[in-house]
């Protein structure tokens, strides 16, 4: 299912930075590695309520995301790195670091010692809509990231601690300081985890709801791709300001596991694995809901800028020019 928004939700998504400076560039035609962290409720009934309920994001005027579900949390990257590749179309390590959040900056001082230069901003964002189909699957799920430059950055090491609130969230998509800045990508969660499963878009190696002491870990893992905000049929910078680096259907998955990888409708723009513990200032017992913290390794293999491509398309014309004249002399 494509992903949409209505016209007025796309004013005020994209333009809400509006004042803001541009977003970092991810490096053209490169293995990214970026780390997420994370804070996250769970419960293993789909008994977490939406504040303001289900809304439209696919600009159908239907609702698409649960009015009560089993999984959303807020992130901020820690840290963006050109990468390697492990294994082609599978996976992506890390390398030399480009983004690292440096924390806030202290606008106060700006004339005295320059931070809005120094500093970097930050990148934030939130996840939701993912219901729980077991107590190790999960389907549905979508990701919108922020860009957030050093004027404006407010997230600091409390707030990653836990010391933001889920009160905080008021709506689907709206967590407060982690949904301030300006949206430069939309992510939905995509089969493909799971070898020949089309329905199951995340799978745990535990259920997250049996962690009851902070040394427990579990890991889980899901793909997603960019979303085509909208709905225009194509990924542009309309789609925000990293939809079309990020847009690369680099990983393959066999989703109807005839043993054929990358098959069509079979590619993924990026893969993520959350390392998950408990985090008790998230949880509500009384609710049946768990509080995580988890950190994500996430990859992606960004798209040459297409002024590249046509400059490398230029080049090699001009190169063949070159050839054929020489075989005339």
């Amino acid at each position: 299912m494509r992903k949409t928004l209505t016209s007025a939700a796309i004013a005020l998504a994209l333009g809400a930075g509006a004042a803001q400076a541009a977003p970092i560039t991810l490096p053209p035609a490169a293995p990214i590695y970026f780390q997420f962290n994370n804070l996250e409720q769970v419960s293993g009934t789909n008994g977490i309520v939406v504040p303001g309920g289900s809304i439209d994001v696919t600009g159908d005027n239907i609702p698409d995301t649960p009015a009560s579900e089993g999984n959303w949390g807020v992130f901020n990257i820690s840290s963006m790195q050109r990468g390697g590749v492990t294994v082609p179309n599978r996976d992506i390590a890390g390398g030399t670091t480009f983004f690292a959040d440096d924390g806030i900056a202290d606008i106060s001082t700006f004339p005295v010692i320059g931070d809005i230069v120094t500093n970097q901003g930050q990148i934030s964002g939130i996840f939701y809509g993912i219901s729980l189909t077991g107590q190790t699957t999960a389907t549905g799920g979508w990701i919108d990231i922020y860009w957030e430059d050093a004027a404006t950055d407010d997230i600091d090491q409390n707030d990653l601690n836990g010391g933001f609130s889920p009160t905080s969230r008021t709506a689907a998509n709206q967590a407060g300081k982690f949904t301030d800045g300006q949206l430069v990508v939309r992510l939905q969660f995509k089969p493909g985890i799971i070898n020949g499963d089309n329905f199951n878009t995340l799978r745990s190696d535990i259920d997250p709801t049996s962690l009851t002491s902070p040394d427990g870990q579990g890991l889980a893992q899901f793909f997603a791709d960019v979303v085509d905000i909208n709905n225009d049929g194509k990924i542009d910078g309309a789609d925000g300001a990293w939809a079309p680096a990020l847009n690369g259907n680099w990983f393959h998955v066999d989703t109807d596991g005839d043993g054929a990888f990358g098959e069509l409708g079979e590619q993924r723009d990026l893969r993520f694995g959350t390392f998950f513990n408990l985090l008790p200032a998230w949880s509500d017992p009384a609710n049946g809901i768990v509080g995580l913290r988890s950190n994500d390794p996430g990859r992606a293999f960004t798209v040459a800028e297409p002024g590249m491509v046509s400059l490398l398309g230029l080049g090699l014309l001009g190169a063949g020019l070159n050839l054929r004249r020489r075989k005339r002399a």
